[in-house]
């Protein structure tokens, strides 16, 4: 009874903890301690720059001229947000007694202390947030009822531990063993990890699809390479991998092939995650089976260094995507194929993720898992989760995703070789204190504590669905002290909040006491986590008062320390070109063959300077290496010339060697050269002159390499022969001497004519200033984003307003500047025809206009064939355009040059007014996109409108459809939103141009040879709010009068008659769909007329009312009397009951059956949409009468005619 009475007051004590816990507004919260954080997002603005041209091109006054739609980057202007930050009860405020001892270190012995804690706890805790100022104590002190115990998480206290690497040292102590569970000898390939994921994607999927940035080596470029290659995947089949464009609405095609049953695979950047979360959220939705391979980096918008960041991970944490975390290159590599697993065995979403600065392209020995066994899972059918057991079987603390993940890591136990758990402990079986971290960061901190008796650590590979039974099942009961690394942002902290509810929740009765809960908040730099970091967090969590809100910051620092002391290092700088690295990176794969040499290779670039940074590390296969832990300094370093990066990056006593052979190279400042002798830096320069500059760098690299590890000098010699330089192999055969004698006087003479050492002592001194600290930080390497630039975007010219004489030079001087006179010179064949006749075929009291035009083209090199279509460049109104220049403010005979665009050479300019850019160019009242509102928003002065537009062009669904609706235009928006007025050359650039509209030609050109006819309606209609509208280019044909200059060009079409004439025609038109049969009737009749036989024609047309709109009523009837046609005539509404041309053609059912089955006839439609399915229907109907009468439409009598290319429709 006392023990049901104790577990039940332990639920209720851990319910109301973990309610504090995670509350927003804790109600005995001071308002002196909360406090907002405000911070504003980066603005950025287009950079355009004006390209000077002496090629023009002037139109004629008469003629239109069109501008090419300019697309813009639209970056976001700067949006303040408020954001809080949510209070927490520590786990040391707890009713459980703590039991905590603290190491005291005195002359290297190991004192226990008791710590007393007083009964009464706290009832209270507050938490403040600044981004300006925090103060935080360095020690952790209980709570009395009278006290306050101000919180404040680790990330967000700007004071960094006061502990140093002698601290650390007393503090890690010698321990009797090391519990490690896993450890194997890396006897494997060397490869990289986007190697290691794009083979496992490309394997066992269908489909991959590839998300790069705008960079020149993207994630999934080796499963691009396998797909172009005709690889054949586990299946037998060749993986269809789709590079695909990174933006807003990205993912939307993976669904797609989901539920085409494709295995499915995404390789992408966190960047890119943002962009993708509703396809996330519906895949998870869904439970659709598909794997994402995320490399967790973020690019600063500033400086485009690219660090190590899980933001944008955590952001789709609660998106229901099972999320798995690797925190090494073999982890990568097995957990790439746990993934596929367990996401075909759950049927639900899996997102791997990993450190993706060195995790992606690092080179690591790993063993190569086998995917027999994967491959045999994942081709069978998705099996449900009943299957499993684990459903049944789950609880809160337990879910059966976390059970069915373990479930999948003990299966491929074998086949991976390693047992891999949801969380990996590694340390002492007793610890008193336990790091939490996922990523690179745990396997350095595993390394940092693997001597210590007293601290452990614990990775995190399964992040989502958090499973607190499976962590406090591997957090050993003795813990007092929980340390949790949060690598998440300054605004998230989740991991830290899922250890806290875990230590709070059901399953942590079995812990001795309630361990102290330390947050540290870290902030990786582009060299990324490293031992310096390490340390400090260790040597916090076993002070006596840890700080218990921690922020570790990366550090540039000038001194020199090695972080593995068994390794062996090289470091290789390169300017300019890559010689040196492909040096490096060919000795590093041939040593990776080698069984008794462990090996690391890791390569980054820095645009801005265009330097390259190449690191190299060695040690005997018995010595593990730490993956992630970059190399800031090493023995012997290569570079081309001398500067405080390659000076840092050189070991006390270590070696240099400078690759130029110039004697400016040694012309240096004198802080630099105290630095070297400070320091005692040997370093050495070549003496030889070689014919190409690769030499020197492969020479002096394979020398660096056997100076600091001499028993590589077979493996170098090797990598030497297999790049075909051979001959450079004396420089790495006397490297011992070099390593041995250290002068120029060496007893090798072949030796000597390689290298010698530098005289510091002659050394000129420059005026050069000294580098300080700050400036040295400014100016250092770091790995940034490589941005890809297409040639085509740097040559690319803007719109730009001109002087009046500029362009006035242009029409005197034609022949210097090359000037001519064009019509529309962005499209090919355009001519100027001239209206003949525009004659209304309807009554002029009729609702509809529908009229007849004639155009003389006899002055034109015009040839059109039965069934093309007339491209007519319509104009905007010339009233509404002035009444818009004026309100808008332009100057409408100002000049503007306007690039290159379609068949436009690239070299030339075109010169147009605004006034006729606005009415022969600029589609000024079409209706507007959605990024059209997104682009105006971002010269929106006022906020109100950026925010208005923000959400019309984004969001706010209805409002654009209402637009549409209301059919709002590009001048309206402009008036309306009048903050945002873009400058003339930015409306041009956002405004697209009038694309022609094409109307089909109701003339034969041998019965009409010198004149082209059209039918056109005028398009007119009122929107909801009562505004009438008109179509562009109707109501600009509507109100021409012969003998007006039009800008037309000649589209084909489909519509062409049988090539034999012999052969029946069936053609059925509704409204305007008349016209092309007019032209099809003439060309009959003039073949009639010239003495070849011609089939039957069969036209059957339909409107509305025969008074009104039988179009062409006269000339068809007659062509009727004579035999050539015959007419099927339907009127809609001039009957009680509605006939349409349907019901024409099921009455003619024999004749059709005749025509088109028995006579190889061909059958035309030519209108709306809406008849097609009945039109179809009656079709079948005529030509499989027997079938009818079972009540059965063989609608595949029509696809055979279709097949053969007899029944043909262009419809709209």
């Amino acid at each position: 009874m006392e023990d049901s009475l104790r577990f039940l007051a332990g639920v209720v004590f851990g319910g109301v903890a973990l309610y504090k816990l995670t509350s927003q507004k804790d109600e005995l919260l001071d308002d002196q301690y909360q406090s907002n954080v405000q911070y504003k997002e980066p603005s950025y603005q287009p950079k355009k720059a004006v390209k000077a041209v002496k090629v023009v091109e002037e139109p004629k006054a008469v003629v239109e001229e069109s501008v090419e739609e300019k697309k813009e980057v639209v970056e976001p202007i700067a949006v303040s947000k408020v954001q809080s930050i949510p209070s927490y009860e520590p786990s040391w405020a707890s009713k459980k007694e703590p039991k905590l001892r603290a190491h005291i270190s005195s002359g290297g012995d190991v004192q226990v202390a008791k710590v007393s804690i007083p009964e009464s706890q706290p009832e209270a805790v507050s938490i403040t947030s600044s981004v300006t100022s925090v103060t935080t104590e360095d020690s952790v002190q209980p709570a009395t009822k009278s006290q306050r115990v101000d919180y404040t998480p680790s990330w967000m206290s700007s004071k960094d531990a006061k502990v140093s690497l002698e601290d650390v040292q007393e503090t890690i102590t010698q321990a009797p063993r090391f519990a490690k569970t896993h450890l194997k000898a890396y006897s494997g390939k060397i490869q990289c990890g986007n190697a290691s994921i794009s083979r496992v994607a490309y394997s066992l999927s269908d489909t991959v699809f590839v998300y790069p940035l705008n960079s020149e080596v993207h994630f999934g470029s080796p499963a691009v390479a396998k797909s172009a290659a005709k690889t054949l995947n586990s299946f037998g089949r060749v993986t269809d991998v789709k590079v695909m464009e990174t933006r807003a609405g990205a993912g939307s095609c993976v669904v797609g092939s989901l539920l085409g049953g494709s295995k499915t695979s995404v390789l992408a950047s966190s960047d890119a995650l943002a962009l993708m979360t509703p396809t996330i959220f519906s895949l998870s939705a869904q439970n659709l089976p598909v794997v994402f391979h995320v490399n967790a980096t973020k690019v600063n918008k500033e400086n485009l260094t690219v660090t190590d960041d899980y933001s944008n991970i955590m952001k789709v944490r609660e998106s229901g995507l099972t999320i798995l975390a690797s925190s090494s290159a073999q982890e990568i590599a097995d957990f790439s194929v746990i993934a596929h697993v367990v996401a075909h065995e759950t049927s639900s979403p899996l997102l791997h993720c990993f450190d993706g600065t060195r995790g992606l392209t690092e080179l690591h020995k790993i063993h190569v898992p086998s995917l027999t066994t994967a491959s045999d899972v994942v081709e069978v059918e998705n099996t449900p989760m009943a299957t499993h057991g684990l459903k049944s079987a789950a609880t809160v603390d337990r879910p059966y995703i976390a059970c069915a993940v373990q479930d999948a890591m003990d299966k491929l136990t074998e086949t991976l070789g390693t047992p891999y758990k949801l969380f990996s402990y590694t340390g002492p079986d007793h610890p008193d204190s336990v790091v939490v971290a996922m990523g690179n960061t745990a396997s350095i901190i595993e390394h940092a504590v693997k001597n210590s008796h007293s601290v452990g650590v614990i990775k995190v590979h399964l992040l989502r669905p958090w499973s607190s039974h499976h962590f406090l099942s591997a957090l050993p009961k003795s813990v007092r002290k929980v340390c949790v690394i949060d690598q998440s942002g300054v605004d998230l902290h989740p991991l830290f909040l899922d250890v806290a509810s875990a230590l709070h929740s059901e399953s942590a009765l079995q812990l001795q006491s309630l361990p102290l809960l330390i947050g540290t908040k870290c902030i990786v730099g582009a060299a990324g986590f490293d031992m310096e970091m390490a340390h400090t967090v260790i040597s916090n969590i076993t002070s006596v008062r840890p700080q218990p809100n921690l922020v570790v910051k990366s550090q540039i620092s000038s001194e020199s320390r090695r972080d593995l002391m068994y390794a062996n290092d090289v470091i290789v700088w390169s300017k300019g070109n890559a010689h040196a690295v492909e040096a490096s990176k060919a000795i590093a794969l041939e040593l990776g063959n080698d069984q008794g040499v462990d090996v690391q290779y890791f390569s980054s670039h820095d645009p801005y300077s265009e330097t390259h940074k190449s690191e190299l590390r060695m040690s005997d296969s018995s010595k593990h290496l730490v993956e992630g832990l970059g190399v800031k300094s090493a023995d012997v370093v290569v570079a081309p010339t001398i500067d405080l990066d390659v000076i840092s990056s050189v070991n006390c006593g270590g070696k240099l060697i400078v690759t130029s052979s110039s004697d400016d190279v040694l012309q240096i400042p004198e802080s630099l050269n105290s630095q070297i002798t400070r320091n005692g830096i040997t370093v050495y320069t070549l003496r030889a002159d070689f014919e190409k500059e690769c030499e020197s760098a492969w020479a002096s690299v394979g020398a660096a390499v056997v100076l600091a590890n001499a028993s590589a000098q077979a493996r170098v010699t090797a990598a030497f022969r297999q790049a075909g330089k051979s001959l450079l192999n004396r420089y790495v055969e006397n490297a011992h001497a070099l390593l041995a004698k250290g002068h120029l006087n060496s007893t090798h003479s072949s030796f000597s004519n390689d290298f010698e050492v530098a005289s510091w002592s002659s050394t000129k001194k420059v005026t050069t200033p000294v580098l300080n600290d700050a400036t040295a930080i400014g100016e250092s390497f770091a790995p940034r984003f490589e941005c890809k630039v297409e040639e085509e975007e740097e040559k690319e010219d803007v719109v730009a307003v001109v002087p009046r004489h500029q362009f006035a030079w242009n029409m005197i001087f034609r022949e210097s500047y090359e000037a001519t006179e064009v019509v529309r010179p962005s499209h090919h064949d355009v001519h100027i025809a001239t209206i003949t006749k525009n004659e209304r075929l309807t009554p002029g009291d009729y609702s509809r206009n529908i009229f007849h035009m004639e155009f003389d083209i006899s002055d034109t090199p015009i040839k059109y064939q039965i069934g093309d279509a007339l491209g007519v460049f319509g104009h905007n109104d010339e009233d509404q355009v002035e009444k818009f220049i004026e309100e808008y403010g332009l100057d409408g005979d100002a000049f503007v040059a306007v690039p290159a665009r379609g068949a436009m050479a690239k070299n030339k300019v075109e010169y147009v007014t605004v006034r006729n850019a606005l009415v022969q160019h600029l589609d000024l009242f079409g209706r507007p996109s959605k990024k059209f509102y997104v682009a105006l928003a971002q010269h929106a002065k006022s906020r109100y409108q950026y925010l208005r537009l923000m959400h019309i062009g984004t969001d706010d669904a209805e409002s654009f459809k209402l637009g549409i609706h209301e059919t709002v235009t590009y001048a309206e928006l402009f008036l309306q939103y009048n903050t945002a007025k873009p400058s003339v050359e930015e409306m041009i650039a956002m405004i697209p141009e009038i694309k022609p509209r094409h109307y089909s030609i109701s003339s034969s050109m041998k019965v009409c040879p010198r004149s082209v006819h059209l039918l056109v309606v005028a398009v007119d209609w009122e929107t909801p709010l009562g505004k009438n509208r008109t179509g562009q280019c109707t109501r600009y044909l509507k109100n021409l009068v012969p003998g007006q200059k039009v800008t037309v060009d000649i589209q084909t079409s489909v519509l062409r008659l049988p090539p034999n004439p012999k052969q029946p025609i069936v053609m059925a038109g509704l409204g305007t769909g008349m016209a092309p049969f007019r032209a099809f009737i003439q060309e009959r009749m003039w073949q009639k007329e010239s003495g070849i036989d011609v089939g039957p024609c069969v036209l059957y047309f339909g409107a509305r009312h025969k008074a009104q709109e039988w179009l062409y009523g006269e000339e068809l009837e007659k062509y009727a009397e004579k035999g050539l046609v015959k007419l099927g005539l339907a009127w809609s509404r001039d009957q009680a009951h509605k006939v349409y041309i349907q019901h024409k053609i099921t009455e003619d059912g024999p004749l059709l059956k005749k025509y088109l089955g028995e006579d190889g006839g061909y059958f035309y439609l030519c209108g709306p949409t809406w008849p097609v399915p009945d039109v179809r229907d009656a079709i079948a109907k005529g030509l499989t009468p027997e079938k009818v009468k079972d009540g059965v439409v063989d609608v595949e009598a029509v696809e055979e005619l279709k097949d053969e290319g007899r029944y043909i429709l262009e419809v709209y």
